[in-house]
């Protein structure tokens, strides 16, 4: 009895609450190096990093593009120019080319630099100054960090400058929206959280996403940020350790792609929206035991076009229409349980113990 009741227990239930329901599938690809920190950058819908003078591009694929060497550490589409003091800004031509099209004398060194859809140029000095880049190479400061900010990082869309920086003396992160027409800055405070790395990956006239990379007590977490301030968190990244960087951006299916890098390698994230997904009210999936010493079991009164599993990379283990998998002889670790049927794809993330 003791033992039945524990399978019981063991056992999770997929509801599909509504006709039109949503669901979406999470690949990962994990580009594995020992070396430095790497800097993130995205260009239209193209992830990019850099590495040990090399910039590369992803695009769901394990093994990643070099496209050219570079000189020094890249802020999306902006390449610091020599010193700390100037940003190269960029493009990349149908060939997937580096072109320098502009570059900005900010007379300081600054961390971050950002570009809005209007041509506006902001950044953020050393001194936890947001500023706006005149055409004539001045600067008019918009917000100061204030005193015990250690780090920031810097979004802009067409509405808002989205700027966050942790305060050693509040014990603490802001995030700040600071209108660019009227209006008063809006202020969110996160305590005791370590939060880096906003980035605008939706807008519309009436909404926009923020993504923030969040580090606290050893876990990293990509986040959203709800119109209340509170985080909503979206992936848990076990991968990378050290210090961090992400870039992120949507496609028109509403797709997230998201790359993130540490001391030890790169993490591009895809979650895809499955589309096309009809009648799946009455749908219920079991999928059990979860966690598992390695037999995993489906139950479900839908026919199974295809059970396939992945690992925490993407890498693929095996693909199956057999409702008890055999994951035996496998790692222990997290892996991703990919169940086709004629009424759509779920997923689930099983661990092996």
């Amino acid at each position: 009895m003791k033992k039945i009741i524990t399978i019981i227990f063991a056992i999770t239930i997929f509801q599909i609450p509504t006709i039109f329901a949503q669901t979406f599938v999470e690949n990962r690809y994990f580009h594995e190096n020992n070396g430095t920190l790497k800097n993130t950058g995205v260009y239209n819908d193209k992830l990019l990093f850099t590495h040990e003078g090399n910039m590369y591009i992803v695009n769901g694929v394990n093994e990643p593009t070099i496209l050219t060497s570079v000189s020094s550490n890249m802020e999306d589409n902006f390449i610091r120019n020599g010193g700390n003091d100037g940003a190269n800004e960029f493009e990349l031509d149908n060939e997937n080319n580096v072109n320098i099209i502009n570059s900005l004398d900010l007379t300081t060194s600054y961390r971050d630099v950002a570009k809005d859809n209007e041509e506006n140029y902001y950044f953020v000095d050393t001194d936890g100054k947001l500023f706006a880049y005149d055409e004539d190479g001045s600067h008019t400061e918009l917000y100061d960090c204030g005193e015990g900010y250690l780090f920031t990082g810097l979004t802009t869309n067409n509405n808002h400058i989205i700027i966050t920086h942790y305060n050693s003396i509040g014990s603490g992160t802001e995030i700040v929206k600071i209108p660019k027409i009227g209006g008063d800055n809006i202020i969110y405070f996160q305590e005791g959280l370590t939060i880096r790395e906003p980035v605008v990956v939706k807008f519309s006239d009436n909404t926009e996403e923020i993504l923030l990379l969040k580090q606290i007590d050893g876990a990293i977490n990509v986040c959203k940020v709800e119109n209340d301030g509170n985080l909503t968190e979206l992936f848990e990244i076990t991968e990378l350790i050290g210090d961090t960087r992400m870039s992120a951006n949507i496609d028109e299916n509403d797709n997230y792609h998201v790359i993130v890098t540490g001391q030890n390698g790169s993490l591009e994230i895809i979650y895809e929206l499955e589309t096309g997904i009809e009648n799946l009210q009455n749908t219920q999936i079991s999928i059990f035991p979860n966690p598992t010493n390695g037999i995993i079991n489906v139950e479900t009164q839908e026919q199974i076009e295809k059970i396939t599993v992945l690992d925490i990379t993407g890498k693929l283990i095996l693909e199956t229409t057999n409702t008890e998998i055999d994951l035996s002889k496998q790692k222990t670790g997290t892996y991703f349980l990919k169940i086709e049927t004629g009424n759509g794809i779920f997923t689930k993330k099983i661990v092996i113990e």
